[in-house]
């Protein structure tokens, strides 16, 4: 009984620690300027992506570039502050504090990887809207229900994956080259402009190691009249597999951090 009110109290504190982490961090990102930076950051990449789209006049490839411009703002938005914000507490010299306390630092840094994402969210919500507004009709959604879930399955892979860069921005040198290379990277094989089976040969295999490639297609499912259920939820479990893959590689690449920082001492100096 001992070890199960142990058990318990770990949990409860470390749930307080993510919260707390989620609030602190909400300060910041929901202030009016990030907002407003968040809504006008991708517009350009919206507008260009969209009116490429419509020269074709299909309005399947249409629905697939509408829905994939949701995660592809949230993607270019959420992914860059969430890796960098490791890097931040490390130049900020906020993050040896964070060790000294019994959370980790994983759990207090998804705390505000959560709240980092969500200016994404809206920059997202803000790309869907220029490509409505310049196809000029709406997309009809026959299972709300479906693609919502589709939906919020997506965001939480995308979160996955972003967290993961956290570690990784401070274990590896040339941060900046390297991050920029994985931003392009992420829209290439994503699948968020097109579908990862029109690649060249042998790299869609790349893509479906990413969760956002079979996002993109249970959505596209989920909002057809008759949609094939077992297909949807098919891809839900392979995107959850996935995701649960990154969340344990960058708790062993947390690990490697705080071991880096404890043992040699030389995180912030290197």
């Amino acid at each position: 009984m001992n070890v199960l009110n142990i058990l318990n109290r770990s949990g409860m504190g470390n749930l307080y620690a993510l919260v707390a982490a989620f609030r602190q961090q909400s300060k910041s990102v929901l202030s009016p300027f990030s907002l407003v930076n968040s809504m006008l950051n991708n517009v350009p990449t919206a507008t260009m992506v969209t009116w490429i789209a419509s020269r074709k006049e299909d309005p399947v490839i249409f629905t697939y570039v509408a829905m994939g411009l949701i995660l592809l703002s949230a993607w270019n938005t959420g992914v860059f502050r969430v890796g960098q914000s490791l890097g931040g507490e490390r130049f900020g010299g906020t993050l040896e504090p964070n060790l000294v306390t019994k959370t980790s630092l994983a759990i207090v840094m998804t705390g505000k990887a959560l709240a980092t994402y969500l200016p994404g969210l809206l920059s997202g919500a803000v790309a869907f809207f220029i490509a409505v507004l310049m196809a000029g009709h709406l997309l009809v959604l026959n299972n709300p229900l479906w693609f919502a879930t589709s939906l919020c399955i997506a965001y939480i892979s995308m979160l996955a994956v972003s967290v993961l860069f956290m570690p990784l921005m401070v274990l590896v040198r040339g941060q900046g080259g390297f991050f920029n290379a994985i931003t392009a990277f992420g829209i290439v094989f994503s699948g968020f402009v097109f579908p990862v089976t029109h690649l060249p040969f042998g790299m869609e295999y790349v893509g479906r190691a990413l969760p956002s490639s079979w996002a993109m297609e249970a959505m596209v499912e989920s909002i057809e009249e008759t949609p094939d259920i077992s297909y949807v939820a098919i891809r839900w479990a392979i995107i959850v597999g996935i995701s649960l893959g990154y969340v344990l590689l960058t708790y062993w690449l947390f690990k490697a951090v705080e071991r880096r920082l404890r043992v040699t001492g030389t995180l912030t100096t290197s």
